[in-house]
């Protein structure tokens, strides 16, 4: 590894390299020339002696180059420097070929970084694997299978919530229910809100972080409380981010209600990166307000115990429902927390990504195809090379240094493209 390190130091430190060993070849001539003239022979007669006992030089050169820089490395170093001349000579064939390769590029990163996004890696949830959604379906509607594919995914009553927390096949199970534009903010009712209804546990089984303040206990969740959760957003918009915003009053009104403007008191500012099935709240509130203001069922999100399957969950999950006294026959169905939120767009975004990789075949072919009509019009310069005593290997290193930096640039200006 040393010997590595230094070969790549000397390449890196080059003119300094070669200037030290012609400075030290020259001392040698030059001691080499002063025996000879204290021998007696005269100036210029010294002068040749010592060139001719020192030998080529060129040679002594290229064997302390072998040396102290490894000989595919200075091939490489020159490979890569031609390389970079052809194509900056050649500069019509180089931005054709880096535009349509930066073209594919682009759209195929963009693909994949909206699919990861989206469907793949959508929140930065803590251990994502054992998240878990559990909807409760009604038995009726899994024979028509659109209606199983999109409308079967029911909430759960306040009581099935509580008996599914006491199951030891879910570490912890959280609820919650959204509303969007459910709240109007400020006195001058100027601004509309999304807000959640959330229970305690919901944030820590997320591992969504607190910024500022505290989250909701669990006394919050049993019974009405003035007490609210807001985003950083709302932090930003209507409190100016000021420090200390614990305790500070808020006043809004929920959207289409006939009640006057209340004040709540800010208990915490929850982190931007809160968010459930692409929406974000502006305002959270505890799941004892929830029992006070609607009858909506709840949606739950659970945390698998290790080595549990997602068809435990559900066989549990069922039995909870079925002994619920419900009307008509119910089934519950648990799926992961991420494809859940992705749901009918994954199967876009994976035809999206897979048109982006076509689009990067059809770029490379393309390419492909200008350097197969550049190689014709080089065909006597490699004919020229290989009589001058260039190899194949060498030829071929040449060209795949050519590739390696047009593909290289491109990949650049397609990231920049994407981003």
């Amino acid at each position: 590894m040393a010997r590595w390190w230094s070969r790549l130091r000397a390449r890196i430190k080059y003119r300094r390299f070669e200037q030290d060993l012609a400075a030290e070849l020259e001392t040698h001539r030059a001691m080499k020339e002063t025996d000879l003239v204290e021998s007696g022979l005269s100036q210029p007669a010294a002068h040749w002696q010592a060139v001719r006992e020192l030998g080529n030089t060129t040679m002594a050169r290229e064997d302390a180059r072998a040396v102290w820089i490894a000989p595919w490395m200075e091939g490489l170093w020159q490979d890569l420097r031609l390389a970079f001349r052809r194509l900056a000579r050649n500069r019509g064939f180089t931005v054709a070929a880096c535009v349509t390769l930066a073209l594919g590029v682009g759209a195929s990163t963009t693909a994949f970084a909206t699919l990861d996004a989206v469907a793949l890696h959508p929140y930065d949830w803590r251990s994502p694997e054992r998240l878990v959604a559990v909807h409760s379906t009604r038995l009726a509607w899994r024979a028509d299978p659109k209606a199983a594919r999109t409308w079967n995914r029911q909430g759960f009553s306040w009581q099935a919530w509580r008996d599914l927390q006491q199951s030891p096949l879910l570490a912890d199970t959280a609820a919650w229910f959204s509303w969007a534009g459910g709240v109007v903010l400020g006195r001058d009712r100027s601004t509309v809100g999304s807000l959640f209804y959330v229970s305690s546990n919901l944030l820590p089984l997320l591992g969504v972080p607190i910024v500022a303040g505290r989250g909701f206990s669990e006394d919050e969740d049993r019974g009405p409380c003035e007490s609210i959760l807001i985003s950083e957003g709302t932090w930003r918009e209507q409190f100016g981010a000021r420090p200390d915003i614990v305790g500070a009053p808020l006043v809004m009104s929920f959207y289409g209600s006939p009640d006057p403007p209340t004040t709540r008191r800010v208990v915490g500012v929850v982190s931007a990166r809160f968010r459930l099935y692409g929406r974000a709240a502006d305002v959270l509130f505890p799941m004892g307000e929830w029992a006070r203001r609607t009858t909506w069922p709840l949606r739950l999100i659970g945390r698998m115990a290790p080595g549990v399957s997602i068809s435990a969950v559900q066989a549990a999950a069922a039995a909870v429902v079925g002994g619920s006294g419900a009307p008509e026959p119910l089934g519950a169905r648990v799926v992961p927390l991420a494809s859940d939120q992705a749901g009918s767009r994954a199967t876009a975004l994976w035809l999206l990504f897979g048109l982006g990789i076509l689009l990067q075949v059809v770029a490379a072919s393309n390419v492909a195809s200008l350097l197969l009509a550049e190689a014709e019009t080089r065909r006597l310069e490699l004919s020229l090379r290989l009589s001058l005593g260039a190899t194949f290997r060498n030829l071929l290193r040449q060209l795949a240094a050519e590739l390696v930096l047009l593909g290289t640039a491109a990949t650049c200006v397609g990231i920049v493209l994407a981003g």
